[in-house]
């Protein structure tokens, strides 16, 4: 086992870069979990942190099937949109920054929805979900692809006061104005179901890629909210990263991959993993440049 980061005065209370290093490092030499534990709980982290913790960096991400691709050495994040606040109250809740790190910019909020908030988003979409599709590299048309699995609908903005309340709380959080954001899409994923290794934001070598830029700029980041805890699988695995969230009821996840430059980072290439048990429900929400729709 590699030694532990430097401990502050302070007990620690959360993951950074640091200590996400670290655990992805020892899981993926097969160190022990509860010696990783004991050594987490030594150096200040909650019980629950420590779960947190092994939830957004357990190994086995072999089945995502795919390498990150294209020119990570010129990409230069800009600071992460998310302040540097344990707990702080977005809009009108209470949430616990869980991990944040820099370079690539991603962030874990758990308590972001509430389990009513939760039940009551399912429910809405639950009659409305079919067949998942994806943007067309040719048209720019969506199309029912093999690589995505799920079902899904779509809420425009506006049309129910829970929708708007929470693309209210992401704008809080993130700082990015609402109304760049896409529809709220809400997702079910059965036993088996994925979605393989890709990228949100646009291809500016294919005609469709290009056609959505042309729309409302390019994709600048994704929260992606865990609706429902599931049985077995269904986690979100960044491959290039060696990261892989799990889905917890309330859950948020926010990557940033575009920059002030307009450059995108690859590594940030997600999948998500097959569920192998139970049924899991998200919803996802992509940011652009500009005002969409």
């Amino acid at each position: 086992m590699s030694d532990a980061p430097a401990v502050s005065a302070a007990p620690l209370r959360r993951l950074d870069a640091a200590w996400v290093d670290w655990l992805r490092s020892n899981l993926s030499r097969g160190c022990s979990e509860p010696d990783l534990v004991r050594m987490m709980g030594e150096n200040g982290f909650s019980p629950e942190t420590i779960t947190t913790a092994l939830d957004v960096c357990r190994i086995g991400l072999a089945s995502a099937g795919a390498t990150v691709s294209g020119d990570v050495s010129s990409y230069r994040p800009d600071p992460i949109r998310i302040d540097d606040v344990n707990h702080p109250t977005v809009l009108d809740r209470t949430v616990t920054l869980a991990m944040r790190m820099q370079d690539p910019n991603v962030a874990v909020i758990d308590d972001f929805l509430s389990a009513e908030e939760c039940a009551s988003l399912i429910a809405l979409a639950a009659d409305r979900v079919k067949r998942s599709v994806v943007v067309s590299d040719t048209a720019g048309e969506n199309e029912v692809h093999a690589s995505r699995t799920s079902e899904g609908t779509w809420f425009p903005k506006g049309e129910q006061a829970l929708v708007t309340l929470i693309e209210q709380r992401i704008e809080a959080l993130t700082g990015i104005p609402a109304e760049n954001g896409e529809g709220l899409q809400v997702l079910s994923y059965g036993p088996g179901a994925e979605y393989r290794a890709h990228h949100d934001y646009f291809s500016v070598q294919s005609v469709g890629g290009r056609a959505h830029i042309g729309a409302a700029g390019q994709r600048i980041a994704t929260l992606v909210l865990y609706l429902n805890d599931v049985e077995d699988g269904g986690d979100t695995a960044f491959p290039d990263l060696r990261l892989s969230v799990k889905p917890r009821a309330g859950r948020a996840l926010y990557f940033e991959f575009h920059n002030a430059a307009g450059q995108v980072d690859p590594r940030c290439l997600h999948a998500g993993m097959p569920v192998k048990a139970g049924r899991k429900w998200i919803a996802t929400k992509w940011y652009r440049q500009s005002r969409w729709g």
